[in-house]
This record gives C-alpha cells, sequence and structure tokens, in this order.
C-alpha cells in the first residue's frame, strides 16, 4: 500500500489535474475520496493507482485474464510525489472532525515501461505453463482412462461395458473442468 509521508492543510496545486508531458514521461494526478481515517485515504488511492497503471499499459501488456501491477514497481519507479491532505468538517448537530484524502502525483516513464515488463513477463510465463501442465495433464488423463476402460471392459468379457463408459465419461468431464478451471483466465 502507498504511504502518505507528509499532511497538509489543502490540496496540492498539481492535484485533480489532467495527465501532463514531462521531460521525462508522463504526470498524471490522481486523489483519493475523503475518508475518515488516512489509511483508507491511502488504500483507496494504492487501488486507483494500480488501475490507472495497468489501463495505461494495458495494451503494451496484453494477458488474457489480469496481469498484477505490483505496487513496489509504483512505489520504487513511478512516484513524484504523494501527499495527504486534512481538512476540518462540520457533520451538523455540532459534530465536527478531521477528513483525509491522499493525493498522488505519478512519473510514468522508461523506467516504469522496463519494471512493468519484467513483471509481466515472468506474470505470463506462470500463466503460460500453468495452462501447459493443465492441458498435458487432461491428456493424461485422458489416455490413462481409456486404457482403464479397454482393459476393464475386457477383464469383464463387456459385463459392464455401458457402466464402464458412463464412468470413462464422467471422469474425462470431471478432468476437462478441472483443467478449464485451472487454465482459465483469473
Amino acid at each position: 500500500m502507498l504511504k502518505v509521508l507528509e499532511t497538509r492543510v489543502g490540496a496540492p496545486d498539481w492535484a485533480e489535474k489532467e495527465p501532463l508531458p514531462s521531460d521525462k514521461g508522463i504526470l498524471v494526478s490522481l486523489s483519493s475520496e475523503r475518508f475518515a481515517t488516512l489509511q483508507e485515504a491511502e488504500q483507496q488511492l494504492t487501488a486507483k493507482t494500480v488501475a490507472y497503471v495497468r489501463q495505461f499499459y494495458r495494451d503494451e501488456y496484453p494477458l488474457s485474464g489480469d496481469w498484477t501491477v505490483p505496487v513496489s514497481i509504483i512505489e520504487r519507479s513511478a512516484i513524484r510525489k504523494l501527499v495527504g491532505e486534512t481538512f476540518d468538517k462540520d457533520f451538523g448537530n455540532g459534530i465536527q472532525g478531521t477528513m483525509y484524502r491522499a493525493h498522488l502525483q505519478l512519473e510514468l516513464n522508461s523506467a516504469v515501461r522496463r519494471a512493468l515488463h519484467d513483471s509481466w513477463h515472468g506474470q505470463i510465463v506462470s500463466h503460460r505453463l500453468t495452462v501447459l501442465g493443465s492441458m498435458l495433464g487432461l491428456v493424461t488423463l485422458m489416455l490413462a482412462t481409456s486404457a482403464g476402460y479397454f482393459r476393464l471392459d475386457d477383464l469383464t468379457g463387456g459385463l459392464y461395458r455401458r457402466r464402464l463408459k458412463l464412468a470413462a465419461a464422467s471422469l474425462i468431464a470431471a478432468g476437462s473442468l478441472v483443467a478449464w478451471v485451472v487454465g482459465a483466465p483469473v
């Protein structure tokens, strides 16, 4: 989770602005909603930042399903400024309290792109190996089930052929379902 290091009264002047090109990349300002605690504002800003970075780089790093953007990469490579905002709020009936917002200025540049590429590459390799393993397991299950069916059918002289066919088809269907769930995109 992204952590605010400094809080101030009032939002910074760069908060809630449109993305701007800079000398190294693109400056993007993101802000959380108002919350009762700074931790809640940090949690929402972290989720919003990860979603923004994932969407920004989605065309470059496609993966069937969702790839996870590590927050550590954002902390190391993309954060330019991260500040908290405090303000007093009157809730009515004489109840007053302090509210918090978190503001972040990201710099999306080539260092972020390289770090995300390394992370994406590791995730896609893992995803593809999972799909490959589930398909190989399914093929092995089908071959073993077919061999077992023919062996048992031969041993029983065809007396239980329909039951054996049902059992073999059920086992292959269950294995196919498991392979599909394991290999399916997240």
